[in-house]
């Protein structure tokens, strides 16, 4: 889970060695990283003779079939070579990661203390990289505080450091332990939170309040708040209102602003940059219903290279069959949410709605990793609950 955990994150790791994103080291960590989780598990279940049950279930057959659409759209889109590179790019980053993370869980004796073991990787490899990107202190933008590794988008970076904030306050409120390790733990949460709003990226921020939102719910729901929470929540609001009170003047210029110029309708340029993308993408849409112009080919029509939304982003490329592969998985993930009975799925639905969240304002499809980690987590987590609820029976 460790291995999987740092694969996740290569694009970072390769930021950090200054070597750009098409060196051998990215590809050793970030394509070889689930591969040799693969050869593992198989090498293991060889020797030992042991065979384990694997359920694919819809979600998995979507996964094929999403992937399945974006090669065969390289027959008809104008710019094949286009849509073979994202077909690839997603067979890699997305369903390799979503089969690796199921194949490792349902081979483990004890899924929840693998799982736990994945979201303390994900949290120590996001604090650690929290600290040597306040350390360097590069940034993107010459206007304003946009803190980042290695002089790429800060969008990796805010990401892995937001779903790193939601774990470390999961285990400070939720999880048993002793008060040394509750101080470490909010000193984390102080790091994590300060290195994401230096990122300055508004969409990961919504995401973090709706994923604690849905975990609040869902806790809620099953029983209620505790005394013991409710104090260690009080303290935690009382932190983070006199932290958002000592933010630097300059976050408040494309931050903070920024959600006011959503709110009023004032748009900004990134802003209208999007809207404008996901007109042109139903636009082409409307033109081509069924199969779309092909996957990459959106920037044949509009001078960026996506429309910054996975939903409108399949829509134009692949048409309604690429986008009921789309709607498919993402339905499943979200119907699985109504049987959650534990804490641990509780926290991998609020950063899989994390995920989500970011996935329809950020990026393309195939770097949209995380989101697909956290879509194979969630359906393990119902799988196993399901299971265990049949044998207590």
């Amino acid at each position: 889970m460790w291995g999987l955990a740092l694969a996740a994150n290569a694009f970072l790791l390769n930021a950090a060695v200054g070597s750009g994103t098409s060196t051998t080291l990215y590809a050793l960590i970030g394509v070889g990283g689930p591969l040799a989780c693969f050869a593992v598990l198989l090498i293991k279940r060889t020797l030992m003779k042991k065979s384990f049950y694997t359920p694919f279930g819809p979600e998995g057959w979507s996964v094929v079939g999403l992937f399945l659409c974006l090669l065969l759209s390289a027959l008809y889109a104008s710019r094949a070579d286009l849509a073979l590179n994202v077909a690839f790019r997603y067979l890699v980053f997305c369903a390799s990661f979503f089969f690796a993370v199921r194949f490792v869980l349902f081979a483990a004796h004890d899924r929840q203390v693998k799982i736990k073991e994945f979201l303390v990787a994900i949290m120590c490899i996001g604090l650690l990289a929290s600290i040597y990107a306040l350390v360097k202190g590069d940034s993107i933008s010459e206007y304003v505080v946009r803190l980042t590794i290695g002089n790429v988008s800060s969008i990796p970076l805010s990401i892995l450091v937001g779903q790193s904030f939601l774990i470390a306050l999961y285990f400070l409120i939720m999880e048993h332990s002793s008060r040394l390790k509750k101080i470490l733990l909010f000193v984390g949460i102080v790091i994590l939170l300060y290195t994401e709003i230096l990122t300055n990226t508004r969409s990961t921020v919504i995401g973090i309040f709706l994923g604690i939102l849905v975990f609040l719910l869902l806790s809620y729901r099953k029983f209620g708040f505790n005394t013991y929470i409710k104090w260690e929540l009080i303290t935690l609001i009382v932190a983070l209102i006199a932290f958002f009170m000592m933010a630097p003047d300059d976050l408040y210029k494309r931050g903070f602003l920024g959600f006011e110029r959503l709110i009023s309708g004032n748009y900004g340029e990134s802003e209208e940059i999007r809207l404008s993308a996901w007109a042109t993408a139903l636009d082409i849409f409307s033109e081509n219903v069924f199969f779309g112009i092909g996957a990459g080919n959106f920037s044949q029509h509009y001078f960026f290279y996506y429309p910054h939304n996975i939903f409108f982003e399949v829509l134009s490329e692949n048409g309604l069959v690429g986008f009921l592969f789309l709607l498919i998985l993402m339905g499943t993930a979200f119907k699985s949410v109504l049987r959650l009975q534990s804490s641990i799925g509780w926290l991998v639905c609020a950063l899989f709605v994390f995920s989500f969240f970011v996935a329809q304002v950020s990026l393309t499809l195939w770097m949209h990793k995380s989101l697909f980690i956290w879509l194979s987590l969630l359906t393990v987590v119902t799988w196993d609950e399901r299971d265990s609820v049949k044998r207590n029976v």
